[in-house]
């Protein structure tokens, strides 16, 4: 069956010098026996599936998959239809898996984006939560220097508006929640905020911007997301957010034939995007 798959690409920064390096992170999971890779991040149970160290071009990359593992207790899982009438599921818990690639030279990592599964806040939780001394920063891709003139400028608006109001989940940060809480309390199937800031300087509004912001640029049930700044004028982050959708042919009854088609597919994503992100980053290849 051909589905359509999102992928965002995003950079990974340590929050100091003394936290290991994301692929030696990664490694040391994926050393531990699988049960013992599965963590609690926000709330949400995240495991390292599997993941493999390649060349590419000369240089290291990292092929792989997480998943959100769901208890049966804690879904509407429904009953099995046999000829003889409905039955209990065998099965205790769910898995929905994300495939990713992490290049080491540039220091990206390519996520297969699913509303399902998880964001990439959710992902850095994760990786804290194995060892308390590791935090990253995961950064959205921009096609040119956005995001720098936001967070350097004086933000005068923000314009945001929402398609599916039910698609900020639990593991969304604070403006994807209040959205998602908005519509359940208008039953609104579509919410859209703008908020104005007067002539102070300073602002919570000029702070807001950050982290939470450019998640939200990367969901796919947001719509709009524009920043209005004294200096620049309205700045369009969704369309300037490198991310790419492709038809991937996915057997989801066969989790190895899934995964391969899926990884398949952000490997040559990723050799698609390679120079021009290495050129947003200033990085020679």
């Amino acid at each position: 069956m051909s589905k359509a798959m999102t992928l965002a690409f995003f950079k990974v920064d340590a929050h100091n010098q003394g936290v290991q390096q994301f692929a030696t992170a990664l490694g040391n999971i994926r050393n531990k026996p699988l049960a013992d890779r599965e963590a609690n991040a926000r709330g949400i149970t995240i495991r390292l599936e599997r993941m493999r160290r390649e060349m590419c071009e000369g240089n290291p990359i990292y092929r792989g998959e997480f998943s959100k593992i769901v208890l049966r207790d804690s879904v509407d899982f429904p009953s099995i239809a046999e000829d003889d009438g409905l039955k209990e599921p065998e099965a205790n818990k769910l898995g929905y898996g994300a495939a990713f690639l992490y290049d080491q030279k540039l220091s990206i990592i390519c996520l297969q984006y699913n509303r399902f599964v998880f964001g990439y806040t959710i992902l850095s939780a994760y990786m804290h939560a194995h060892d308390e001394n590791n935090g990253y920063t995961f950064s959205p891709i921009l096609a040119d220097d956005a995001e720098a003139k936001v967070r350097n400028g004086q933000v005068k608006k923000i314009r945001v508006k929402a398609a599916a109001a039910d698609k900020f989940g639990s593991e969304s940060n604070s403006m994807g929640k209040s959205i998602r809480e908005l519509g359940e309390m208008y039953q609104a199937p579509s919410i859209t905020l703008e908020i104005s800031v007067g002539r102070k300087k300073d602002t919570f509004l000029g702070r807001i911007f950050s982290e939470e912001v450019i998640e939200l640029s990367n969901n796919e049930a947001l719509t709009t997301l524009v920043v209005t700044t004294e200096e620049d004028g309205p700045i369009d982050l969704k369309n300037l957010l490198i991310s790419d959708k492709v038809e991937v042919v996915d057997d989801d009854k066969n989790p190895e034939k899934s995964y391969a088609a899926r990884s398949n597919s952000v490997l040559s994503c990723w050799l698609e995007r390679r120079q021009q992100i290495a050129s947003i980053l200033e990085v020679d290849l």
